[in-house]
């Protein structure tokens, strides 16, 4: 836990004998009161250090549990709208087509090659595939020759050797598939970690819309955007956030993960310190009842709007529904039914921290949706420098 968090723990019977170690924590034990309730221990953290407590059972000692208080860690909060832009390594199968052949019969060289769309195409007879006007054009010179491909699929790496069909109106070669290379739409900037100069962004993977797969980044950068419109949700209909690139936009970050918990990279816009710098809240400081998002919905810029939490899933790995937040702000939902697309990644605050951000929304509920713990976004972006030194 950080510096200056509260956080309370159920501890059935055990009792707490004693603490000892560095004063960096109070910690005060209420006693149960009625049979099925169990003793609740109250550790309000002071300052960075390690300290021990001794839990029993009726006066026997049973366990000794450590206590790692750390420095508070500050973020500068998000909640501005951004542009991505992310161009993937190889190029994506995305479909399958059938064509005639001189025969009259329907085929599709790609498929009895063995692909399948998610496939990633990343070399072509031994030539790496940089985009798709590459691997179109590898294909055009190699005529009705048969080709040797290396394709990823999940984890595996593997070879296919493919004979491409020569279409009789423009005499060019044709595999009978669609492929990309690239995607881009916006979303919300979530923290700039300012000690690191990285960033989180979205709260969950941008995924390919044809095949759902969570697209491997080649390369890519994040950009300030405009809000344009917006598409209100309702039940069974999702809202949207209706945006734009800036015009010239300068980049303001590279893009180096994407992954379930969001996009992640280098910061390499100006820091904006002022009134945006705030401490983190881990899991054992959420609680359920009032909190805050910041989002954009306009260009008056970033605003902070009223939710509450109405669930919180304890994680001890990384897990991506970690709470079930609902928008409670009267004009959030007038202008947009409560939360749309585009919207994931704002902040979410409680008690002066951010401790997650808003991830999706209940397809048949606007007004509620997931968030993830903040601390799992975090370990991403810290993950980027430790894999950089």
């Amino acid at each position: 836990m950080y510096a200056g968090e509260s956080v309370d723990l159920n501890l059935g019977w055990l009792s707490q004998s004693r603490a000892s170690g560095d004063p960096c924590a109070e910690v005060t034990l209420q006693s149960a009161q009625r049979l099925m309730e169990g003793n609740i221990l109250t550790i309000d953290s002071t300052s960075s250090g390690e300290s021990r407590l001794d839990l029993s059972l009726l006066g026997i000692p049973l366990r000794t549990v450590k206590l790692s208080v750390r420095s508070d860690y500050r973020l500068l909060s998000g909640g501005e709208c951004i542009g991505v832009a992310l161009h993937m390594r190889g190029v994506l199968v995305v479909g399958l087509a059938e064509m005639r052949d001189d025969n009259g019969q329907w085929v599709c060289p790609a498929a009895l090659a063995g692909l399948q769309p998610g496939d990633e195409i990343e070399a072509f007879n031994g030539v790496e595939v940089e985009s798709a006007v590459a691997f179109l054009k590898m294909l055009a010179e190699n005529g009705g020759n048969k080709a040797n491909l290396v394709v990823r699929r999940g984890r595996k790496r593997m070879e296919m050797v493919v004979e491409p069909m020569m279409d009789a109106t423009t005499n060019q070669p044709r595999l009978g598939m669609w492929v990309r290379d690239s995607t881009a739409g916006v979303g919300t900037l979530t923290y700039i970690d300012p000690v690191n100069r990285t960033y989180g962004a979205l709260g969950h993977s941008i995924n390919d819309p044809d095949t759902g797969k969570v697209l491997r980044v080649k390369d890519g950068w994040v950009v300030q955007a405009h809000v344009l419109d917006i598409v209100r949700g309702q039940s069974g209909v999702p809202g949207e956030l209706q945006g734009e690139f800036s015009s010239a936009p300068q980049p303001l970050g590279d893009i180096q993960e994407n992954c379930d918990f969001g996009i992640f990279g280098n910061y390499e816009g100006q820091l904006d310190e002022a009134g945006k710098s705030i401490p983190i809240g881990t899991q054992a400081s959420v609680e359920t009842g009032k909190a805050s998002i910041l989002t954009t919905l306009d260009d008056g810029g970033v605003k902070e709007y009223e939710c509450v939490i109405q669930r919180v899933t304890r994680q001890g790995v990384a897990q991506t529904k970690s709470m079930v937040v609902q928008i409670t702000d009267p004009e959030l939902l007038e202008r947009t039914g409560g939360i749309v697309q585009g919207m994931s990644g704002s902040p979410i605050l409680q008690n002066g921290r951010i401790i997650g951000a808003v991830t999706h929304v209940f397809i048949n509920d606007p007004t509620r949706g997931y968030g993830v713990f903040i601390e799992w976004m975090l370990e991403q972006s810290q993950n980027l420098q430790q894999n950089a030194s």
